[in-house]
């Protein structure tokens, strides 16, 4: 055990190009504390990735992409061009997404992009007043059924300028959610 402290905060920045607003990726199996960033009020206008072709490949960003993640408090963000609002990787513990307009993502408003087949720590994230877009694919990806669990409650969820119903995938993810009509 140590005593560092992987806290991390971005607090009222403007964010113009690059693919990532914040990005932390798992340690690769080295062994590590869990951060606990706090990602509030900033704007991002993020770039798409590149059309390359097989072999070589670019992913899609996002405006908060947490990795090894003890608790998130992701804020009062404006994306105003990007693929995902948030994106999780499977050792992220708990979080709160509050107030955030991610109904620009080009690709998911949220997403746990986690494999099941290393289960990380269970988790809880509660999704509170955002306004989530659905991009060219769902507005939350969430993780097959366990381990962990979404709440959303107050949301709004859009396709375009349309406001309509979440579409989550997969269907059977275990998302608790209450929305505005």
């Amino acid at each position: 055990m140590n005593s560092h402290d992987y806290t991390f905060y971005a607090v009222g920045n403007r964010i113009v190009g690059g693919r990532f607003g914040y990005q932390e990726k798992t340690s690769g199996g080295q062994d590590r504390d869990h951060s606990r960033p706090n990602f509030s009020g900033n704007y991002l206008d993020l770039v798409p990735p590149y059309d390359l072709q097989i072999p070589n490949i670019d992913k899609p960003g996002a405006a908060f992409e947490g990795g090894q993640i003890e608790h998130a408090n992701i804020a009062g963000n404006k994306l105003v061009a990007g693929d995902h609002g948030a994106r999780w990787e499977i050792d992220a513990i708990s979080g709160l997404v509050l107030k955030n307009d991610f109904a620009a993502a080009r690709f998911r408003a949220l997403a746990y992009t986690g494999t099941n087949a290393n289960i990380g720590p269970a988790f809880r994230f509660t999704v509170l007043r955002n306004a989530l877009g659905q991009g060219s694919q769902f507005h939350l990806k969430g993780p097959v059924t366990d381990p962990g669990i979404f709440f959303s409650s107050e949301n709004t969820f859009k396709a375009g300028a349309a406001t309509v119903n979440p579409f989550v995938d997969p269907v059977s993810a275990p998302v608790h959610t209450r929305h505005k009509p």
